[in-house]
């Protein structure tokens, strides 16, 4: 028989951790301030664990007129500000010159952006990178940094907003001008799973949203615009890929101190983490769970393994056929299916009470083909605006 006597309950030691920040010394503010001062910098918002981890970082940006490279994980699309750009993938794939808009100094706040294509553009980069690291865990996968800064950014913004001159005015409108054409363009998407982070950027007011890995958060990187919105915007980046990505999301609905709680997922995603969903169920939580079901992993069919005919369904597709209402009544969820922009937008309108379930339904090879056609009419824009620039030196 086991022995159930009662056991004594431990006792750990009471830890205290005083706050300590570290500062700039006057000579490493005064070499600093004359790397960036009039200099064409471009910042590097990187994700941010608290909303106001970077709140200085706008005002910095608007003092010096440097553009801000606003990852989705960042929260500085929270606001609608015209130096945030958000086209990143299109700008610094390499199938762009960007001329006058060439940074000389790339500052970096936050941990590794989502956009791979920003990691490359970095290691290919000739201008300086700064990395603000205050906790020197010298996250950058890019090794591109050339000074690392273990000051935070509140500090950092602080010291430097006083002491910074602005870069040269033509350098700011560029940027400016090209993200008003990205945005202009965004809007007017009507591709399908592109459509969704567009509408929820548009609808969606003091929320917070959890994306799934794989496609979703590379199309809210690409799409969702910055708005006056308030929406806080979270992922799991890492080596965990989809897995438990239905439970994080309800870890966050439990803690948000919102009702507005959404998901945005793929099936795939979906159905890995699927027994997730009881915790809604047990807790009461109220979060809605856009699934977008193309059936199957979307993301490879942009990878050369989409070639591979033979192999690739079973293998990376993987579809499940998943029956996404069915699932919905197992856990006692509200279900909607939204076949149109129309519906899902609808649906965005409603005040959740409860776990709400809306399924897109959406094709693969379709997505891949929009995406593709969606990337040349981006780069064409985006040409547009750098050659009135280029050809008009006066602007």
């Amino acid at each position: 028989m086991p022995d159930l006597a009662p056991v004594n309950e431990p006792h750990p030691k009471t830890l205290t951790a005083p706050v300590t920040q570290a500062v700039l010394t006057a000579a490493a503010l005064s070499q600093l301030t004359a790397r960036l001062s009039g200099k064409r910098v471009l910042i590097l918002a990187g994700p941010a664990e608290s909303k106001d981890e970077l709140a200085g970082v706008l005002a910095l940006a608007h003092k010096g007129r440097w553009p801000i490279l606003a990852d989705p994980l960042s929260q500085l699309r929270q606001t609608d500000d015209d130096l945030l750009i958000t086209g990143s993938d299109i700008l610094f794939d390499g199938a762009i010159t960007l001329g006058d808009a060439q940074p000389d100094v790339v500052l970096r706040f936050g941990a590794t952006p989502v956009s791979a294509t920003v990691i490359q553009w970095l290691q290919t980069f000739t201008g300086q990178v700064i990395l603000v690291d205050p906790n020197q865990a010298l996250a950058d996968h890019s090794l591109s940094t050339q000074i690392q800064l273990t000051v935070t950014p509140a500090i950092l913004c602080q010291a430097l907003l006083p002491q910074v001159l602005p870069a040269p005015a033509r350098y700011c409108q560029i940027w400016q001008a090209l993200e008003a054409a990205y945005r202009q363009s965004v809007r007017a998407i009507q591709a399908t799973e592109a459509r969704i982070p567009v509408i929820m950027s548009n609808k969606l007011q003091d929320s917070a949203i959890f994306v799934s890995n794989s496609m979703p958060i590379r199309d809210v990187d690409h799409f969702y615009l910055p708005n006056n919105g308030h929406n806080r915007i979270y992922c799991n980046r890492g080596a965990n890929g989809i897995d438990g990505v239905v439970s994080s999301a309800l870890g966050m609905a439990a803690v948000s101190g919102t009702p507005n709680n959404y998901l945005l997922i793929g099936d795939l995603a979906f159905f890995h983490d699927m027994n997730g969903l009881m915790m809604a169920k047990r807790h009461a939580l109220k979060v809605t769970i856009i699934v977008v079901n193309n059936n199957g992993g979307g993301i490879f069919s942009f990878l050369p393994q989409a070639a591979a005919k033979d192999y690739f369904e079973p293998l990376f597709g993987t579809p499940q056929d998943l029956d996404v209402a069915t699932v919905s009544k197992l856990y006692g969820a509200q279900y909607e299916r939204a076949t149109t922009a129309e519906d899902l937008q609808s649906y965005l309108n409603e005040t959740p009470t409860g776990l709400r379930i809306i399924e897109v339904p959406s094709d693969r090879e379709e997505n891949t083909q929009q995406h593709r056609q969606l990337s040349d009419a981006l780069h064409k824009v985006m040409e547009d605006v750098l050659e009135n620039y280029n050809t008009n030196k006066s602007n």
